[in-house]
């Protein structure tokens, strides 16, 4: 059986790494107040993913780390607006049902790892939303092709910088 780190020698671990930046790049986190001698109050950090609907936006939320913290999960609050499933859009609070590294806690997660798994929900969201604009889009082709409409793909058009026309329908 592996020894129990104590809770202020686990959190000072964190801190130490949070403040090298020897974590995940678009994600930081340190504590609140430099005085807080249990180390309770977090500020986080997350970067939007780039080629998504969060690009070039910065997340800002407070983690607060209680007394049976890393043996219990961290309450997580959002300060900036953010669109996520998991976060209640009047208070930006993390529901912790909702956000599998909070409902399935295990002790050797960590508040990088929180932070990681919200930032990567963002880019979940952002598949699901080009499945849906690529499925609207191609009901919409179908539509079009009812009406007799041409519609240009790629292809079509690197056939056209080639001298070819694309052919009508018949």
């Amino acid at each position: 059986m592996a020894a129990k780190v104590p809770r202020n020698f686990r959190l000072l671990e964190e801190l130490e790494k949070g403040e090298k930046g020897l974590g995940a790049e678009a994600c930081s986190y340190g504590l609140s107040d430099g005085d807080d001698l249990l180390m309770s109050n977090w500020n986080g950090t997350i970067l939007g993913p780039p080629h998504s609907a969060h690009e070039n936006r910065i997340y800002s939320l407070n983690i607060h780390c209680g007394d049976n913290y890393p043996d219990a999960p961290p309450t997580v609050q959002f300060t900036s607006k953010i669109n996520l499933p998991c976060v209640d859009q009047k208070t930006g609070k993390v529901d912790p049902s909702r956000l599998p590294c909070l409902s399935q806690w295990r002790r050797d997660f960590t508040m990088e790892t929180i932070l990681i798994e919200l930032r990567r929900l963002t880019v979940a969201l952002k598949g699901t939303w080009l499945y849906l604009n690529i499925r609207n889009f191609l009901s919409l082709l179908k539509v079009l092709r009812l009406h007799d409409i041409y519609v240009m793909t790629a292809t079509d058009h690197d056939f056209m910088k080639e001298g070819g026309l694309p052919k009508p329908k018949a």
